[in-house]
């Protein structure tokens, strides 16, 4: 309990050590077709309300600190973009809420990224059931489609 508290700590100072560091963002493809971009902050702001809603988060604490770990992340994003690095950032991201949500709270958090089609399978490291349990593998002795 100590170390999560810790934790939390951390994430909570870092996020405000962030807030004054900013990094002038190369124009987008969207900037130039006339679609507004979000801010780091109105982005981070989206996701912690959609995740405090999704899984009923009722403690400031642990809401400040969410907000942080996404606005960090955020921030992240608009320096560098490629599919690589996002799944690096999620990946980083999805620990450091590990240490903030409850064991509860995050075993329904990785369900609904699993549930979710616009998450990448790559990022939500659960076990996969085996090879045998595919939907299309022939089953009780029924040839194979070869």
């Amino acid at each position: 309990m100590k170390c999560r508290l810790h934790v939390i700590l951390f994430f909570f100072l870092s996020c405000f050590s962030l807030s004054s560091v900013g990094a002038p963002q190369p124009p987008s493809h969207n900037q130039s077709a006339g679609i507004p971009q979000r801010t780091p902050e109105e982005i981070a702001r989206k996701q912690t309300e959609m995740l405090v809603r999704d899984l009923e988060i009722k403690d400031s604490l642990q809401i400040d600190t969410i907000y942080c770990i996404h606005l960090r992340y955020a921030r992240l994003r608009q320096m560098s973009n490629t599919r690589a690095e996002h799944l690096a950032r999620v990946q980083q991201m999805y620990a450091e809420l590990k240490e903030v949500l409850t064991e509860e709270q995050y075993t329904r958090f990785m369900n609904q990224q699993l549930d979710s089609p616009r998450r990448p399978q790559a990022i939500c490291k659960m076990p996969q059931p085996p090879h045998s349990a595919h939907p299309h593998a022939p089953r009780d002795g029924a040839p194979s489609h070869k």
